[in-house]
Order: structure tokens, then sequence, then C-alpha cells
């Protein structure tokens, strides 16, 4: 449902133009608010900080009490926004309707067909696979704002959070779970709510990760399609799956059809493997086989993920500044499997360090720590024997660490930027945080 069709709807139940709220105002929410501007003259901005880019004219309540005095019928949430805070229960039993972009994005698909992917990593670039391999768009949190999307009837791949999934189940011609690991523990109120929400994915026609423990507790009768690096086809079809995607002798197959081998792959690292195997799972029947291909050998990946962005004297720099969780960290660390400087910090999670133990211990010739968390991952370091004896330093800002972990570099040395952290505080995102890593080596170290 359009969010024309949806104001129209409410308009008509209520006997007059609804008065409608919007709480935060990042990109879902400014695309909606650009919609309903052009149906609906009572509209109100609500955020916890000043809104610098709300169009004129329209209310905006902010600060401390921006969720006080709620007399909208309508709240329109950022997907970030918790649906149990009290100022917002208070407005339910008033009689205001809470939703989000999204939920009107799958209230009714019309002539659409949707797909779904969900997961802790990889689901932004099973996403974006996806849709390349179905000739459709992406939309949500990567592609284009549901908003955006009132005219169009093709074909659409959405990546869904656990933060949209707490308050969704949503209709989808097939669905992906790309894995599961503790991540947004600072929002969820325990880990089985991150995977119960994480499984409002599912339906009848599911895929998910044998190599992921956590999914495999997913597994039930009706999963369309299960894909492993470690499993064999029988293995996989034994898990009650319909379908499987494996490999064998270095070829990716699907139910026995030869695919990709990995040589002839983009990325061949493990997670890049089971990305394009998640993504194939998923599109499947739907794609054309050569296109699959296609995509498979020559998708290079997102940006922010483990790339390459520079190069200057012999020193390479490589930015994931998309980590934003250690076991995402370590798994970039391991992938990479090269010894490096690494920059860790930002705003925390509430997630263990522990993953990053042994990987640091491996890989880390310096570790430049910065931000909100960096004075419990220098304690971490700190009482480490083998962590200990790494070089390290903290400091507030990321410039500061920066230059200070940049410092006497020496030809063959790396240096990356793979935070464990989310970017919150000093950036807007992961992508202003990881454009500012290479903004900067760029101007330190110019190419010679």
């Amino acid at each position: 449902m359009t969010v024309t069709e949806y104001l129209k709807r409410e308009k008509k139940r209520l006997g007059r133009e609804p008065r409608v709220g919007f709480v935060g105002l990042g990109v879902s929410n400014r695309a909606l608010l650009d919609r309903a501007q052009e149906l609906v003259s009572s509209l109100t901005v609500r955020c916890d900080r000043h809104p610098t880019d709300c169009p004129p004219g329209i209310r905006t309540i902010y600060g401390e009490g921006y969720l006080e005095g709620i007399d909208e019928d309508i709240l329109f949430l950022s997907p970030s926004v918790r649906r149990d805070i009290p100022e917002l229960s208070v407005a339910v039993a008033r009689g205001c309707t809470l939703t989000s972009d999204c939920e009107l994005f799958f209230e009714d698909a019309g002539e659409r067909l949707l797909f779904g992917v969900t997961g802790s990593d990889g689901k932004s670039t099973v996403t974006a696979m996806a849709a390349e391999m179905l000739s459709g768009i992406a939309v949500g949190n990567i592609g284009i704002p549901y908003a955006e999307t009132e005219n169009y009837t093709g074909t659409a791949v959405t990546e869904l959070s656990s933060f949209n999934l707490s308050y969704l189940k949503p209709k989808t011609a097939r669905s992906v779970i790309t894995n599961i690991t503790p991540n947004h523990l600072n929002w969820h109120k325990s880990m089985a709510e991150y995977i119960s929400a994480k499984a409002n994915i599912l339906g009848s026609q599911s895929t998910l990760s044998a190599d992921c423990e956590i999914c495999r507790t997913l597994i039930g009768e009706g999963v369309h399609t299960l894909f492993s690096q470690e499993l064999s086809e029988s293995e996989l079809l034994g898990l009650k799956a319909e379908h499987a995607v494996y490999l064998d002798n270095g070829i990716i197959y699907y139910d026995g059809e030869r695919i990709l081998p990995l040589s002839a792959l983009a990325d061949r690292t493990r997670h890049g493997v089971l990305n394009f195997m998640a993504a194939t799972a998923l599109t499947w029947g739907y794609a054309d086989i050569e296109k699959i291909r296609e995509v498979g050998s020559g998708f290079e990946g997102l940006s922010h993920r483990c790339r390459l962005v520079h190069e200057s004297g012999g020193v390479r720099f490589f930015d994931s500044s998309v980590d934003t969780t250690p076991t995402r960290t370590a798994t970039t660390l391991s992938g990479l499997g090269e010894r490096v400087r690494i920059i860790l910090g930002g705003r925390g999670k509430r997630l263990s360090l522990e993953p990053l133990r042994a990987p640091l211990v491996k890989y880390a010739e310096y570790i430049g720590v910065y931000g909100e968390m960096g004075e419990e991952i220098s304690a971490f370091l700190d009482t480490d024997p083998h962590l200990s004896r790494i070089p390290h330093c903290c400091h507030y800002r990321f410039s500061d660490t920066l230059c200070e972990l940049c410092r006497g570099l020496r030809e063959g040395e790396v240096v990356l930027l793979s935070p464990a952290c989310t970017a919150y505080g000093e950036f807007r995102s992961f992508a202003h945080r990881g454009d500012y890593f290479i903004g900067t080596v760029r101007e330190m170290f110019p190419r010679k």
C-alpha cells in the first residue's frame, strides 16, 4: 500500500483529515514526509535533536521532551524507535496508530513481486546481488526508500533489519536469513528477542544458512533451501530442506546443477561465497541462471565492506566501516588474513568483545582505539597478556587515533578500519565514518 492510499483511507475512516506525525527524520521518514505534504496539512516532526533538514512551515518538537503531548492520529516511526516507550503506549491507548513506511509497503504488494533479506551480516550485499539477478530494484535499508516506490510494479528485494521485523511479518515470494550472531543488544532486550525478530521473516519459501548455528535452530518443516560451504547436498537435504546450495570440489551447485567454480567468483572470501549462495538460493527459479552466473562473477561488493580504498608508498588502506560488531570485525580480520594496523571503537551495542581476542592476537600489529568505547576496549586489551603486548593508543576523536596509528608507516604495511562498534556519536553512519577515513588517508598519504 502506498502512503497516498493509506492517508486517503485514514481520512475516510476518521471522517476528517488525519493529524500525522513523524518520529525521527532519517531517509525513510523524510521520503514519507515529502509524500504526506501533498495530502495532509497537519504535520508534526518529533526528534531527540533539532531536525535541521525539516521543510519550513512544519511543526517541530525536539529535545528531551520530544514525545510529550502527542496529539497526532498517526505516527510514522523511524526503524530504530521502540514501540514500548511509555509516551507511545499512552498515545496508542488514546487511539493513535503507530506504523512505518516498511509496514505500508508490505500491507498490499499489488502487482509487485517481493523478496526479503535479513541477517546479522551480509544482508545489504545479498539484497544488492539478488536485485541485480532479478533485474529488479533494491528497496529499504539500501536502495530506494519505500515511499518512493509508489508507481513501481516490478520485482523488489528489500533488506529488513531486526528493528523492522520486531513489528512486521512480511509476506514475500521468498525470504532469506544470511546468518544470526549477537547484534543490537543495546536496543533488543535480549538475544532471544533479537532472534525472534529475525525469525519473523520466515515463511513457506524460506532460505537459511546451515553454517550458522542459530539459523540451524530455526530449521523446520517447509524450509525451501539451505545453503552451506561446509555440508554436502545429502547432509543439507537430511536437514529437511527441499533444495540445497553447496560446495563440492571447488564448484558451487544448486541441487546438482553446476553454477560457478569458486575461481570465477568476484569475491572468493568466506563471506563472499556465502553471500553468493544466499542470493542464488533466494532467486533460483525466478532469475535466469546465466544472470546469476554473471552477477557472481562480476559483483565486487558494496562500499565500506573490506574494500581496498587507497595505496601509497607500498602501504594499503582498507575500509570496512560497516563492521559494527566484534564478530564481524573478527571475520574481516580472518578473511583478510594479513597483519594490520587496525582502528577499533565508536559507540558500543552491549556486545562481548571476546570474539576479537584471538584474531587480534594473530593479525594486529598496532591497535588504535577511539570514541565512547575507547576505555572499555583499552581495558580489554590491557587485561590480556597477549593483547597488552600489541602497541595501542586511545583517543576520543577518530582523527587523533588515525594520526597516531599511521605514524611511521612502512612499505608493505596494511591499515584497516574495522571498528567493531557503531559510528554514532562522532559520525552520522558507518558510511560517513568510512568516507571520512578514505578522504583523510588520501590527504595524508598522496599517491606516489
